[in-house]
């Protein structure tokens, strides 16, 4: 490692920002020798290393430096254990799929958030009762149970039970029900680590000027310690109360009764906070904001939690130290039957409630179209709609629901099936009775299962059809297009495939759509006949049992190989990293939100780089995920910081997949506002040619896209290099590059290989449109005196309705 670092801050600074890869340093700065300059092994910035002074390519004027994030999102593979807990990322990730909000509706907006948390606390209890049913009811009550039947002979691993000490059933249920506990205690510690070192972070306070159209514009949005503290706490007083219920429950004796009454009250009043907004409020960060949190703080949630686990410490020791006689005697843990059949049922009835409201919130939303081309240019404005009508938040918490109810149904039935026979109804000693509602739950998923394997061959079919229509483009495109028909065909093929997201979020809509008719239907005729599914189809049960177990298998292989491959971490690391974008509003207990520490990180190092007294001046260049950060901090930096930066995208999937998904924080508004700021505007109508930003995207690249306008490439010449600049400049923020090139370059006797979401450096495109921003950034430097359009907030509609004050 050499140690010649150029350390300075006049001039440029290329900031580069990868993207869900985790791209090395070395690849980023493009450079065998890096050094890391500040940040720690989590994420940290880098600079080239070089021999000497006199070799280096970074100077007084220019240097390139590089933010590596990755390690928010990698590491051991211990890690991969985050993946059982998507279940509480998609039900946060419902939070943020809300729609957009017009003028009106703010009041409906609120119910939808209250709806979404509630739900996500009910997620929680969900997720709960697999440990209890698993080791509390089928291994402390049903093993051994009160009339005599004993399964421990057979099963080594069963053998405790045995133990004299625990003849009592009570003793039996207070042993077993340590795995719940260490359960909550283990949501507990992944919270708690993951808070300490992301969301104790906060960005810099700073003064409101005036309101914000978008959250993203608020420094709120990131200054999350305190309400995920909050909510932490109440998730976790409510997974103990749940744990504590079936501790008590089974008491036939009025100690029993009054714990039962007081956890219920307690998971009454956990409902209640979860879903007042005043939980879940961020404050502004200022003087009493800035730094860090307390790592301990105690408060009135604080004390509800402590208070629900000292009750719950009381039901076990009732249970452990009062006699058996108390205890009442039946086939199953009493009340768990009845508690996962009553959660399901009024999931499914918030499920609907949600659906409503969404609908409602739909017909609310403003209805934006695509902004037009600049003059003189031709080119399409880029529209699209909300992905799923618009009800991508019921769809996400459908699925979040579905995961954690074939996570029960098919370790429950497993288990069952391991300890004796699966059933609903005690027919003789080796029955194990689990929840009926199990049953068509694993049938549903074998159903699903199914259905999958034509939708598949749907979205294959859809792709090669594309890939016929696009021969045309590819002799429009290409001037050689007609010269080889075999190599037209493989660049037609090469453009169909990366359009395999749009094809599979259409056939994603359709198998959810599916799904819930399925779900729907399986509720009903457990309603109408639990006994039906095992009597006359227990082989589709059977095998919705065994997919279930090789899918959570399945994922933690894939998770575990995914943090320590980062050629498969890139191919399933997009919808991962799209999860984990977001700030844990809605579930405190999902997997860790990086943006909470690469948005501080971020705006800080501007500040210091782009410090104008020194003459310092940034290109935030960010690639792919890098993107969507990138964004953030555009619309969280002041109009003071912003006047240093030029912003350079590439495979950017903002307009492809966050605005489609995410509209009520980024839509077609948001993103024009984003390139206003860099002029020291919050007007969307100033002129599009002199901000300094610019997107680069290709047809072969799956993920990226244009972002305003999509314009045609500038056909290549004969005799051009391998990579060609197109002639100019669109004069706006989007710009298509031609990939792959369509001859064989110069004693070579194989075709070019696409480039796709990759290797954006190589194209000499890149340096030519970092050169233009950083011409456009020296060319229009913010007005003190405000825009030429004005400095107060445009006569528009609001973005996020009745948004909080903004910072500008």
């Amino acid at each position: 490692m050499s140690g010649c670092v150029d350390q300075g801050r006049t001039g440029w600074t290329e900031l580069r920002v990868h993207g869900v890869s985790g791209t090395p340093p070395e690849r980023m700065l493009q450079h065998a020798h890096v050094e890391l300059v500040a940040g720690d092994d989590n994420a940290a910035f880098y600079r080239r290393g070089y021999d000497s002074p006199l070799v280096s390519a970074d100077d007084d004027r220019q240097r390139v430096e590089a933010y590596c994030w990755g390690g928010l999102t990698a590491g051991a593979g211990a890690r991969a254990l985050w993946l059982l807990l998507t279940p509480f990322m998609l039900a946060n990730l419902a939070f943020f799929a809300l729609p957009a909000q017009g003028r009106t509706g703010g009041r409906t907006r609120a119910v939808a958030e209250g709806l979404v948390r509630l739900f996500a606390l009910s997620v929680t209890v969900s997720f709960m009762l697999v440990p209890v049913q698993l080791a509390m009811d089928l291994v402390g009550w049903q093993c051994v149970r009160p009339a005599g039947r004993d399964c421990t002979a057979g099963t080594t691993w069963l053998g405790f039970l045995a133990w004299g000490w625990l003849d009592a059933p009570g003793r039996r249920l207070a042993v077993t029900a340590l795995a719940p506990l260490l359960v909550v205690a283990l949501l507990w510690w992944l919270g708690r680590s993951t808070w300490q070192r992301l969301e104790r972070a906060t960005v810099p306070g700073a003064a409101p000027a005036e309101a914000s159209l978008t959250p993203l514009e608020d420094r709120r949005m990131w200054n999350g310690a305190e309400p995920v503290r909050k909510l932490r706490a109440v998730h976790l007083a409510a997974a103990l109360a749940v744990v504590g219920v079936f501790l008590a429950a089974p008491r036939d004796d009025l100690a029993g009764a009054v714990v039962v009454v007081i956890l219920l009250a307690a998971l009454g009043l956990a409902a209640v906070l979860a879903c007042r907004p005043a939980t879940s409020r961020r404050a502004r960060p200022g003087p009493r904001h800035d730094g860090t949190s307390p790592a301990i703080r105690f408060d009135a949630f604080t004390a509800f939690a402590l208070v629900v686990g000292v009750v719950v410490a009381a039901a076990v020791v009732l249970d452990v130290f009062v006699g058996p006689g108390a205890m009442r005697r039946a086939p199953s843990l009493p009340g768990l039957a009845g508690a996962v059949q009553g959660l399901a049922t009024a999931q499914l009835a918030a499920l609907l409630v949600t659906a409503v409201v969404l609908i409602r919130l739909n017909r609310q939303a403003p209805h934006e179209g695509g902004v037009e081309p600049v003059p003189d240019r031709a080119g399409q404005a880029y529209e699209d709609r909300p992905a799923w009508r618009g009800l991508a938040a019921a769809a996400l918490m459908m699925v979040a629901v579905a995961l954690v109810g074939e996570l029960a149904a098919g370790a429950g039935i497993r288990v069952a099936d391991l300890l004796g026979t699966p059933t609903t109804a005690s027919v003789n000693s080796s029955a194990f009775l689990v929840p009926g509602g199990y049953f068509s739950v694993a049938a549903v998923t074998a159903v699903l299962a199914l259905v999958l394997l034509p939708a598949i061959g749907v979205g294959w079919w859809q792709l090669s059809r594309r890939a016929k229509r696009f021969d045309n483009d590819v002799s429009e495109v290409y001037e050689d297009g007609g010269a080889r028909p075999e190599r037209r065909r493989q660049i037609a093929k090469v453009w169909a495939r990366a359009e395999i997201g749009d094809v599979a979020q259409r056939v994603a809509g359709w198998l959810l759509a599916i799904t819930a008719a399925v779900l729907t239907a399986g509720q009903v005729m457990f309603w109408l006949d639990p006994g039906w599914l095992l009597g006359h189809a227990r082989w589709l049960v059977n095998l919705g049992t065994f997919l279930v177990v090789g899918f959570v298998l399945l994922t933690l292989y894939a998770g575990h190989r995914a943090y320590r491959d980062a050629t498969f971490r890139r191919t399933v690391g997009v919808l991962w990293d799209v999860g984990t974008f977001w700030p844990r509003a809605a579930h405190p207990l999902a997997p860790p939100c990086y943006t909470e520490r690469t948005v501080p990180d971020l705006m800080t190092r501007i500040g210091y780089l782009g410090d104008r007294a020194r003459g310092g001046k940034v290109l935030l260049s960010c690639h792919s995920q890098g993107t969507v950060i990138g964004a953030a901090v555009i619309m969280q930096l002041t109009y003071d910081e912003s006047a240093s930066v030029a912003f350079l995208t590439y495979g950017s999937p903002l307009r492809r997949l966050y605005c489609r998904f995410f509209p009520h924080y980024f839509n077609v508004g948001a993103l024009n506002r984003t390139g206003a700021f860099l002029l020291g505007c919050a007007h969307e109508d100033t002129p599009r040619d002199q901000r300094p930003w610019r997107n680069l995207h290709r047809r072969s690249d799956p993920i990226g896209g244009p972002l305003l306008v999509s314009y045609p490439p500038t056909v290549p010449g004969a005799g051009e290099p391998a990579r060609p600049v197109p002639a100019g400049d669109n004069g706006d923020i989007d710009r298509q590059l031609i990939d792959p090139r369509f001859d064989r370059p110069d004693g070579d006797t194989c075709d070019p290989a696409p480039c796709g979401h990759s290797n954006y450096f190589a194209d000499p495109a890149f340096a030519d449109a970092a050169r233009k921003v950083r011409e456009l950034r020296d060319a229009h430097p913010r007005d003190p005196g405000g825009c030429a359009h004005g400095s107060g907030r445009p006569d528009a509609r609001p973005l996020a309705g009745n948004a909080p004050p903004g910072r500008r």
